[in-house]
């Protein structure tokens, strides 16, 4: 584990990670920023309610394609692997918090699934049917992505991940619950004013 290639991999992720599709997309389709309206995320979600079917596609590829290749990046910069959960951190810091386009982005949802279904397919399908039960739960789109982001690492834990992929787990999970505190503390507070 080399500290080196370690701060690369995490450099370059959050730079990959940065890259705003669902602002380039708006732009290119109806000359919106798609952070204007809806949720106001940058993401493949949002760009469907505020530009459409197709564009909302390509976002949604453009932002797992930029994690996996943040993944890629990290495995061959470090054979052993401890760069993995530093570049997928990173990349999600890069989608939530973007230094192109003023640090305002996505929740990384996308970019977090991707991550999970390259390294642990089978435990990524378990935790998408376990997003499933949470949805129907809590009833709430935002409440069911956090709590999914607090579920991931126990799911990986339970599949008795490698100690890279679980800790890849919690540092992704982590920073995607931190990015809805904010929204989930506007949902309390709009309640309390009802």
């Amino acid at each position: 584990m080399n500290p080196l290639s370690l701060a690369l991999a995490g450099i370059i992720a959050y730079l990959l990670g940065s890259i705003p599709f669902g602002v380039i997309f708006g732009h290119a389709f109806k000359g919106v920023d798609v952070r204007s309206g809806g949720s106001k995320h940058m993401g493949a979600l949002n760009t469907w309610r505020m530009v459409g079917f197709l564009p909302a596609v390509l976002v949604g590829f453009g932002d797992m394609a930029k994690a996996l290749a943040a993944i890629k990046i990290a495995q061959a910069l470090d054979p052993t692997g401890w760069a993995v959960p530093v570049a997928g951190a990173m990349a999600i810091v890069g989608h939530c918090w973007p230094i192109y386009v003023g640090f305002r982005g996505g929740v990384g949802i996308a970019s977090g699934i991707a991550m999970i279904f390259y390294l642990a397919p089978l435990a990524a399908l378990v935790m998408v049917a376990i997003w499933g039960v949470w949805v129907a739960i809590l009833r709430h789109f935002p409440r069911s992505q956090a709590a999914i982001a607090l579920t991931a690492p126990f799911v990986l834990w339970a599949f008795k991940s490698p100690p890279q992929l679980l800790l890849l787990g919690i540092l992704t999970g982590g920073v995607i619950f931190v990015r809805h505190i904010p929204e989930l503390q506007r949902e309390t507070f709009t309640r309390g004013l009802k």
